[in-house]
């Protein structure tokens, strides 16, 4: 058997081989988050790799066998683009990805007409180079061909460039949820598998635009189809299937954690069992008979099930993490304490931001703790952003504006408290946007605005409505020489270096409001402080939150840096955290900031880097 049939037996060999594993990935993975995209083009890639070999062993001169091979290339870019896409969607969270599904389809068929067009032009440009062919139409197929690996390797450019992109975005960075995992899997594997098929693109770049037949994948010597082709596709195949087995449940990790409302609660060990959230499995007469009782002004959600152990979350809640959000105002302490058992078995949404906020707080109190109080917090977290997000529809709204207005107020601890990264309580990646505190802190602002008559005939809370005074027509503090100057300073300083061009306009409202926030923190006591710092984000203008989030203007940091001084002033322990909240912010305007912007912002580190941290308890 001469040495280009033994490779092309080997070849089949090793591709019928890889394309069992292939199908069981294409079928454990399935459609989901268009994983086929990815999948299905491998299995396609290795049927080409079985039917280009078989060829050249029945003929080893084939047009068809060079044909094919030509074309092989094609399934294998479209499956790392699968791949891609597939990781981007587990990693994004499920409330998020609708966000961004016409927005990734364009660009998957961008890329797929694109590539395609590569192929289409190698092929018609190869089946003209065959025997017998006039000189005009050799030189018009190596032109095809030439244009079409040219696109080709644009095409792995662009996959390179968005796979570079997405780590960018901070895709590569897990933080312990499963769906997150496997994401970063699979991401893992486009980006190192990227090299291999770029090495391929490149060498049948050099084979067409030399014209030289020892560099081809048909007609080349055997070293060189092993090592600039053979090598490079299986080392990108294996890469590629083997972390697909590795993932293999991915598609069941990801309808586990929509049924939990968006993120796996299942616990590890043994002792956290009781956290495990069930659905029912049995009709229950009880339930169709209690239904009738509820309230009307009820959420029309799913029933809700909870474990013996939500009540211990509900109850550290109350004795432990109430006392660091209430800031030492015992009014409003006791108000919780005496209205939140009553009001929040009404409201599930309610239910479960509390659960999920005393779950975070447990979390950082007990990092080593047996129990994964981080997930049984995501779970809890998941469940009540679904729901509150159905009651803030217009016909529900105004019957339930009270537990609204308390779960919105929540919400906000919540993102303080559970974030991993600091630069997520500036900037949004995916979608690119606010951050989400940012939400829940507009509600509260809207429902103060919109329904505050309905919020002031279905509470009895005296101390919420002191809140809600302070809020909103809160008298300012005789202005003080501490900070009015510098703010005055930072502004006149922001006009000189932009050059009169910014900050537009549109900002000036934005240093009203941050003098208002800094006179509302004057008051005595920390509640005027957080009012404040909360007030800032939730009545921010749009202008400025979109150039702060997407663009990262440097006008915008600064403001925020000064905003942070705010935030340094509340009690360390409102955030449930033992690390600085302020300080890691801080951490993240300076290093956006370009050198000259630096020296705007030395008062805000000052301020913030002298001010005293009070441990948890």
């Amino acid at each position: 058997m001469a040495v280009s049939d033994k490779y092309s037996l080997a070849v089949l060999i090793i591709f019928i081989t890889l394309s069992i594993p292939t199908l069981f990935v294409t079928f454990k993975h399935g459609v989901r988050g268009w994983a086929i995209l990815g999948w299905v083009y491998l299995f396609i890639f290795c049927s080409l790799k079985i039917i280009g070999s078989g060829m050249a062993l029945g003929d080893p001169e084939s047009s068809g066998a060079t044909i094919v091979s030509s074309v092989g290339l094609s399934p294998l870019l479209l499956a790392l683009s699968g791949v891609l896409h597939e990781a981007r969607f587990y990693f994004t969270s499920p409330s998020k990805r609708s966000a961004n599904h016409k927005r990734d389809l364009i660009f998957v068929l961008m890329f797929h007409m694109f590539t395609m067009l590569g192929v289409v032009l190698i092929a018609i440009g190869m089946s003209r180079l065959m025997k017998h062919a006039s000189p005009d139409d050799v030189s018009k197929g190596w032109t095809l061909a030439k244009v079409g690996a040219v696109i080709l390797f644009l095409s792995w450019v662009a996959l390179a460039a968005g796979a570079a992109f997405t780590v960018f975005q901070g895709y590569i960075r897990s933080d312990g949820r499963p769906q997150k995992k496997a994401a970063v899997m699979l991401l893992t594997a486009v980006l190192f598998a990227l090299p291999f098929v770029g090495v391929r693109v490149i060498a049948t770049l050099a084979y067409v635009a030399s014209e030289n037949s020892s560099l081809s994948a048909a007609t080349g010597s055997v070293m060189v189809k092993v090592w600039l082709y053979l090598f490079e596709e299986l080392a990108a195949t294996l890469i590629l299937v083997i972390n697909g087995v590795l993932v293999r449940n991915v598609k069941k990790l990801d309808q586990e954690a929509v049924v939990n409302g968006g993120w796996e609660t299942r616990p590890a060990d043994a002792e956290q069992q009781a956290y495990e959230r069930k659905s029912h499995t049995k009709s229950r007469n009880g339930c169709k008979e209690s239904s009738k009782r509820i309230d009307s002004s009820s959420p029309s959600t799913s029933i809700d099930t909870f474990e013996a152990s939500d009540f211990a979350l509900f109850n550290h809640f109350l004795t432990t993490t109430l006392p660091c959000l209430a800031l030492k105002n015992e009014a409003l302490l006791m108000s919780w304490k005496s209205d939140l058992p009553n009001l929040a078995p009404k409201f599930p949404y309610l239910l479960h931001e509390v659960l999920a906020v005393s779950a975070i707080h447990l979390y950082h109190l007990n990092p080593g703790s047996s129990i994964n109080y981080q997930r049984v917090a995501w779970g809890h977290q998941a469940k009540a952003f679904s729901q509150f997000r159905d009651a803030l529809s217009p016909e529900v709204a105004a019957h339930q504006v009270h537990a609204l207005f308390a779960c919105s107020a929540l919400m906000s601890n919540y993102y303080f408290a559970s974030f991993e990264d600091p630069s997520s309580l500036l900037f949004n990646s995916d979608p690119p946007g606010p951050p989400e505190w940012i939400f829940p802190v507009r509600g509260c602002a809207t429902l103060v605005r919109q329904l505050r008559g309905p919020l002031e005939a279905s509470t009895s809370w005296t101390a919420l409505q002191s809140s809600l005074d302070t809020w909103s027509v809160s008298p300012p503090s005789p202005e003080g020489p501490e900070w009015e100057p510098e703010i005055q300073s930072m502004e006149a300083k922001l006009r000189a270096m932009s050059h009169g061009t910014a900050p537009r306009p549109l900002y000036e409202e934005d240093f009203q409001l941050l003098r208002k926030c800094f006179k509302i923190a004057g008051k005595a006591g920390d509640a005027s402080c957080k009012v404040s710092a909360m007030m800032f984000g939730g009545a921010a203008s749009e202008e400025f939150l979109k150039d702060m989030t997407e663009r990262k203007r440097p006008e915008t940091l600064v403001m925020m840096a000064f905003w942070c001084v705010l935030i340094s002033r509340v009690n360390q322990r409102h955030w449930l955290r033992s690390e600085s909240v302020p300080e890691a912010i801080l951490g993240v305007i300076e290093a956006h900031l370009p050198r000259e912007y630096l020296e705007l912002i030395r008062w805000p580190a000052q301020q913030i880097r002298s001010a005293r941290d009070v441990p948890m308890h």
